[in-house]
């Protein structure tokens, strides 16, 4: 699914807001209804929370922000050949995100849309970049906000509109004061934080 959205071309903010536009779902957040917690085929996303890059007519690809692997982020500096190391100081958490089961033997950097890497997909407010630039533009510290993660999810034409419809996701627009306000617990209350320090540069403070 991934290849449809993911260009080997350097993706203009014009292109990516046009394309982000295709669907009022992009920039959204996806929690997996509790009355599909049962369903195997969803057993990887109980109390996951996904934020969707991209929606458009070909399907969708979001990351899942609610795991991690025990590997830290600076490991990455190894393999990827960065003229300087990530540290705690490169990303707002220290370990590298597991976002799914697709894509898996590809990292990621998720940041705000400012800046046009080789390979990447995104929407006017965030980008997810698998490039070396990206990884190099973080290692030398750009001062965004940023997460590191491996693999993605991803729906098909019209799947994720089906499974929508069939009531196994709640969807969220990825608002600031709408999701301030509401009473999320722990897992998801800490991805939910996360991503709003990505988009918004701020999250609530717990009471």
């Amino acid at each position: 699914m991934i290849k449809h959205l993911v260009s080997n071309k350097r993706l203009g903010f014009k292109q990516r807001v046009m394309e982000s536009s295709l669907s009022r779902l992009t920039d959204g957040i996806l929690i997996l209804n509790p009355a599909a917690e049962d369903n195997s085929k969803f057993e990887d996303f109980h109390q996951s929370l996904i934020y969707l890059v991209n929606h458009g007519e070909t399907g969708a690809v979001g990351v899942n922000l609610n795991k991690f692997y025990s590997q830290t982020v600076d490991k990455l500096s190894e393999t990827r050949g960065l003229p300087r190391p990530l540290d705690n100081k490169s990303t707002l958490v220290p370990n590298i995100i597991a976002g799914g089961p697709l894509n898996e033997g590809g990292p990621w950097v998720l940041q705000p849309s400012e800046n046009n890497y080789e390979v990447a997909i995104g929407n006017q407010y965030l980008c997810l970049a698998f490039s070396d630039d990206a990884f190099e533009a973080l290692s030398v510290n750009s001062g965004q906000p940023a997460v590191v993660g491996v693999g993605t999810v991803g729906w098909g034409e019209g799947q994720l509109e089906r499974e929508l419809a069939h009531g196994l996701w709640q969807y969220l627009p990825s608002d600031y004061d709408l999701l301030a306000s509401i009473p999320f617990n722990d897992p998801p209350l800490f991805a939910v934080h996360l991503l709003l320090q990505l988009k918004y540069g701020k999250s609530p403070v717990r009471q």
